[in-house]
C-alpha cells in the first residue's frame, strides 16, 4: 500500500484546500503502470465505521482532513510529513492552522499525529480511553506549531534485544507517539562494514 497525506507546507495558512489522507492498494497488476487511479476508486472512511467488506472491494481508502472527527471541525488542515507504517500502524502528522493567521506568520496553530489501522483507517489506540475505537481515537494532538514527520527508531542492545521508539519533532523539541511494537526485530544475520 501507498501512504500519503495532502497539504502545501509553503501555505500553511490556507484554510481553502480540502486536504486528505491516502491509503492506496499498489497491486502492480495493471496494464499501464502510470494509469490513474480516481479518488472514487478509493473509500471515504471519514464517517467512520465503514465495513470491511466495502474496504476489501476499493482500491483503497481516504479521511478528509477538513470533516475529521465532524464537520469542518480543523478548516486547513493538511499534512504536513511523510507517512510512515509500521506493525499494522499509519502515522501521518497535520497541521491546522490559527483562524487569526495571515500572511507569512504561521500563527500557533495545532499540530496532530494521527495513528491509523492501515487497512482500513480505523483508530489504532484507544487514545481517549472510554474503551470504544472511533473516529475521535484517530488522532492525538502534539503541541502548538507545525510537526514534523514521525520516525521509527529500532535499537539493538548488546544482547541482541530491541526496543523500538517512534519520534516527531515539534516546535519546542521531540515528542514519542505510541508504538505498538516493542521488539520488532529477531536478528538472523547481519554484517558489520566498515
Amino acid at each position: 500500500m501507498l501512504f500519503f497525506g495532502t497539504g502545501d507546507r509553503e501555505r500553511p495558512n490556507d484554510t481553502g484546500s480540502g486536504n486528505r489522507l491516502y491509503a492506496v492498494k499498489d497491486y502492480d497488476i495493471l496494464p499501464n503502470p502510470f494509469t490513474t487511479i480516481p479518488e472514487s476508486c478509493l473509500t471515504d472512511v471519514t464517517s467512520y465505521g465503514t465495513l470491511v467488506s466495502t474496504l476489501q472491494s476499493s482500491m483503497g481508502w481516504y479521511i478528509r482532513l477538513n470533516q475529521s472527527p465532524g464537520t469542518n471541525q480543523n478548516p486547513g488542515e493538511k499534512c504536513t510529513g511523510q507517512a510512515v507504517a509500521l506493525a499494522g500502524a499509519v502515522y501521518y502528522t497535520t497541521f491546522t492552522p490559527t483562524p487569526a493567521a495571515t500572511g507569512c506568520a504561521i500563527g500557533t496553530g495545532s499540530g496532530n499525529i494521527y495513528i491509523l489501522q492501515y487497512q482500513t483507517g480505523n483508530a489504532y489506540f484507544d487514545q481517549n480511553g472510554d474503551g470504544v475505537l472511533d473516529a475521535t481515537d484517530w488522532s492525538i494532538p502534539v503541541v502548538a506549531g507545525l510537526p514534523s514527520g514521525v520516525i521509527v527508531a529500532i535499537i539493538t542492545d548488546s544482547m541482541g534485544g530491541t526496543t523500538v521508539t517512534n519520534y516527531g519533532g515539534v516546535p519546542d523539541g521531540v515528542i514519542s507517539p505510541p508504538s505498538g511494537v516493542t521488539n520488532a526485530i529477531i536478528p538472523i544475520d547481519w554484517r558489520i562494514m566498515f
